[in-house]
């Protein structure tokens, strides 16, 4: 079997497949973390559950198309190309079809903690992963739709949420930006301290010569 790349997709795949029975060749120029999976964030998101796509999307694309900074940039000679897959996108907006990924999402992303503790074995686990929470904050006062249509998401499928308030993201950031007025802490969520350690662990179980103690993930 053949996988490109060496970032923490490949290596996760690598080592799945390596454990049932399968030879795998890893291809990465720069080598295990070589590329995005050295410098991210670590994310880990069991109870990320939002689509990208949301209800009222549609009439912001123009300004976003505009704004350099924004969200979405689309060069100008490449719109006819990008124009059907944002049409589809759009058409993902669709709050039936919202609620559909958002189903998806749980299911693929509540079990990744216990993926993760398996695949990093219990000791390195306990080393590398922080289920602190995370954060995400906003300009400010008043809840927009799309922020709506995900509190009532997270509430379909049980996730806690805490709003945080000016003082309270303060206290937990001092120096934040006086114009991030609201912030949302989801504490089931976290994030890995060092995603290079976590591939170069993942290097060594992938490897041929790895022992029984790394393929079972003990």
């Amino acid at each position: 079997m053949l996988v490109i790349g060496a970032g923490v997709a490949g290596l996760a795949t690598a080592l799945y497949l390596r454990r049932e029975g399968f030879a795998v060749t890893v291809l990465d120029p720069l080598g295990p973390a070589g590329g995005a999976s050295f410098g991210n964030a670590g994310l880990l998101s069991p109870e990320t559950v939002v689509p990208i796509a949301l209800p009222g999307m549609l009439r912001k694309v123009p300004g976003w198309l505009r704004d350099p900074l924004g969200p979405l940039t689309v060069r100008h000679a490449y719109l006819p190309r990008a124009l059907p897959w944002l049409l589809r996108w759009v058409g993902e907006s669709r709050l039936a079809r919202v609620e559909q990924i958002s189903n998806a999402l749980r299911a693929l992303h509540g079990p990744s903690l216990e993926c993760w503790r398996e695949l990093l074995g219990e000791p390195l686990a306990r080393e590398l992963m922080r289920r602190t929470g995370q954060v995400q904050v906003w300009e400010g006062t008043e809840d927009t739709a799309s922020q709506r249509v995900e509190a009532a998401l997270r509430e379909r499928h049980g996730i806690r949420a805490e709003k945080l308030g000016p003082e309270e993201l303060r206290q937990l950031f001092p120096g934040i930006a006086r114009d991030i007025t609201r912030g949302l802490l989801v504490p089931g969520n976290g994030h890995l301290v060092s995603p290079p350690a976590r591939c170069a662990a993942w290097r060594s179980c992938s490897s041929p010569r790895a022992g029984a103690s790394c393929r079972s993930g003990r």
